[in-house]
């Protein structure tokens, strides 16, 4: 058989299990190109679960911070939610597990309950394809709205107006459009530790006629899943090499030609750097400290995409070169592929527990998580404070000497491309009058 990708370990069903043999305390079960025994599934399925559990706190906390925050004013916080919503979508699918497949899925020796039937399986299916494609394409927007601020310097009202209701329209009509598709198909059913697209019965991939279900899974998987996941990953990839890029071409662009920042816009204990030629050790700007503070933000979303799928890449990898399935990677896999939303949670979080900890270092960091979940006033002063420092930084200053205009052109390009900060509540009006007067 054929490898076919698929986003989760033994729940999506790209293994097949059928039982070998079997005995009072414990059931072998065939993997096609493999075997696991019936205690290793119950920790890949468990595992998962947990996984699952923590990916849907995490997107959900992502949430009601948004809201709470009202970062839906900004695009930056209604890509971020919106990602957020696909992956609640998924983990409420891998939560349920085995529960929404009908009995007659159950094979030989297996314990987990099977309480559904043919509905509720591709119900559960539904969710779980939607919210990992729709996520995964979200990835793409947050990405591609990246490149158009840190690579392209455009303003937030720009983007908003020219390319947001691309980055929503694309991830929901694709998902949603080829999960009623899957799902009118009959192609949802169980798949091991979650309904998924698959066959039915599971064991007739071995003659397709005799599935009553799903008898074009192996061709659903790529068209709808594998394709669409590939051109992600490609997109993802070529977005962090150019990111990687800019952070090094910046750097030496700030070193060559520093600007003449306002005294009190620099930090503390910073003299005012006079000669655009300049190469001495002196601190960095709060310019080039931006700059990489909204890049690495960007690198950061990206790590967590490939965080999750890493090990499903070296599971399929390992499957298709050794025709067997190694328990170390599969079970690395039912751990990192379901808990999306908790690696996304945890990148979100980040700027706010430092926003929240500037004043106190001693604070706990329990309270120091829970404060910045629950808080907004810390965060809300930092962006102030932010605000102010750009606003000061984004007065030209008529004095400048020493720069051909082309120089100035490509300053004020690596200026305005720096100066952008995500997670700062600024009214997009305002920003696009500001762009505008320089």
């Amino acid at each position: 058989m054929s490898a076919s990708f698929s986003p989760t370990a033994i729940s999506t069903g790209f293994p097949t299990k059928i039982p070998l043999n079997s005995t009072e305390n414990n059931t072998i079960y065939s993997l096609s190109i493999g075997v696991l025994t019936s205690s290793e599934i119950d920790i890949v399925y468990s595992l998962s679960i947990c996984a699952g559990l923590l990916s849907l706190t995490g997107s959900i906390t992502i949430v009601i911070i948004i809201l709470r925050q009202n970062e839906l004013s900004s695009t930056y916080g209604r890509l971020i939610f919106g990602m957020s919503c696909m992956d609640i979508m998924q983990s409420i699918a891998y939560c349920f597990s085995t529960l929404p497949a009908p009995s007659s899925s159950r094979l030989s020796g297996n314990t987990w309950p099977y309480l559904g039937n043919s509905t509720t399986c591709s119900i559960q299916g539904f969710f779980l394809y939607t919210g990992g494609t729709g996520t995964t394409i979200y990835y793409c927007s947050l990405c591609i709205y990246y490149v158009l601020i840190v690579l392209k310097g455009l303003s937030l009202n720009s983007i908003k107006h020219r390319f947001e209701s691309y980055l929503h329209a694309i991830p929901l009509i694709f998902c949603f459009t080829c999960g009623i598709i899957l799902a009118a198909t009959e192609s949802f059913n169980s798949a091991g530790a979650a309904c998924w697209i698959a066959p039915f019965p599971y064991h007739c991939h071995q003659d397709l006629d005799t599935c009553t279900r799903g008898k074009k899974f192996k061709l659903y998987r790529w068209i709808f899943q594998g394709i669409p996941l590939l051109i992600c990953f490609i997109i993802i990839l070529v977005t962090m090499i150019c990111l990687i890029y800019k952070v090094r071409r910046q750097r030496k662009l700030m070193q060559k030609y520093q600007f003449n920042v306002l005294d009190d816009a620099l930090p503390n204990n910073t003299q005012r750097i006079q000669h655009p030629n300049s190469t001495s050790s002196q601190p960095t700007s709060s310019i080039v400290t931006t700059s990489k503070t909204t890049t690495y933000r960007a690198l950061q979303y990206i790590a967590a995409f490939f965080l999750t799928f890493v090990f499903i890449i070296t599971n399929q990898i390992f499957v298709i070169l050794k025709k067997k399935v190694l328990i170390a990677i599969l079970i690395l896999q039912s751990i990192t592929a379901p808990a999306q939303g908790f690696f996304n949670f945890i990148v979100f979080i980040l700027p706010i527990v430092r926003a929240v900890k500037k004043d106190d270092h001693e604070m706990p960091l329990f309270k120091v998580l829970l404060k910045a979940i629950v808080s907004t006033e810390k965060l809300d002063k930092s962006k102030r404070d932010c605000r102010s420092k750009l606003e000061k930084l984004r007065k030209p200053n008529p004095n400048r000497k020493g720069f051909t205009s082309r120089e100035l052109h490509q300053q004020r390009k690596d200026r305005d491309a720096a100066f952008f900060i995500p997670e700062a509540d600024v009214k997009e009006s305002k920003e696009e009058e500001r762009f505008t007067a320089e």
